[in-house]
């Protein structure tokens, strides 16, 4: 049994080594010593390929979730923040959309994001006939109810089950991998860990630095020579940032234009 374990290596060699001196001291056996080491770090989050999460974005039926899925595409909130955005927080003159944070004590309590044409045309259809204090994603009978995250989830089961029937590679696929993917298609983009800071509002005094941003933020080797469309725009924004003497501004992130 001690070269079973001693045969194992990081995690399973501390977990297997724990057990075993655990029933040592049970039936009173000599106790092994085995040079066990545990990893503490958090492991990096797998970010499906773009062709998952497109593929990803036609499958849900209901016109609530398949405007859910492309917001969260989109602008990248957390998964919970979509369910406290009311018909107020939709502006469809200007295409933006106003999130707030479940995270407070920063510096922001709230953003604007800019959405594309087909999210606008979406978030116009779902707020048909609704009131400014409505939800957005809400109750079909009491608008003045919003949905609930398991809901969300229950749904995110049913996207992976077609997808992986259809031959996708789901691994790492759940609500709140698009927050990652969001966050490293901005940071391929522009390479400006502070902007990509501003845009999630992940940031606070105590919480997350930049090197916390960047361990969450995933960079393919293939994407590091890949910006985002159109590729002028992107290059504008970052010259005009570096050249700035204030941040830029949440704002001003629609230049970017980081959605499909």
């Amino acid at each position: 049994m001690e070269k079973v374990i001693s045969a194992l290596k990081g995690n399973k060699l501390a977990t297997a080594s724990a057990a075993y001196r655990a029933y040592c001291k049970l039936h009173r056996l000599p106790v092994p010593q085995f040079n066990a080491y545990r990893d503490h770090r958090r492991q990096l989050p797998r970010i499906p390929s773009e062709r998952v999460l497109q593929a990803s974005l036609a499958i849900p039926r209901s016109p609530t979730w398949r405007t859910y899925w492309r917001l969260l595409y989109e602008t990248g909130p957390r998964p919970s923040e979509p369910f406290d955005m009311r018909v107020r927080d939709v502006d469809l003159e200007t295409e933006k959309v106003r999130l707030g944070t479940l995270k407070y004590g920063g510096d922001v309590a709230q953003r604007e994001l800019l959405i594309s044409p087909l999210l606008s045309a979406m978030l116009r259809e779902l707020i048909h006939g609704k009131k400014s204090d409505d939800f957005v994603f809400s109750m079909k009978t009491d608008p003045s109810r919003p949905l609930f995250y398991h809901r969300a989830e229950k749904v995110m089961e049913k996207v992976r089950r077609q997808l992986r029937s259809a031959g996708y590679d789901v691994q790492g696929l759940r609500l709140h991998i698009y927050r990652h993917a969001f966050r490293t298609r901005l940071y391929t983009a522009t390479r400006d860990l502070s902007l990509v800071q501003r845009s999630l509002v992940f940031w606070t005094e105590s919480y997350p630095t930049a090197s916390t941003t960047k361990k969450m933020t995933k960079i393919e080797v293939d994407q590091t020579k890949a910006p985002l469309q159109p590729e002028i725009e992107v290059k504008k924004a970052v010259k005009e940032e570096k050249s700035r003497k204030s941040p830029l501004k949440v704002e001003d992130l629609c230049r970017l234009n980081c959605y499909a």
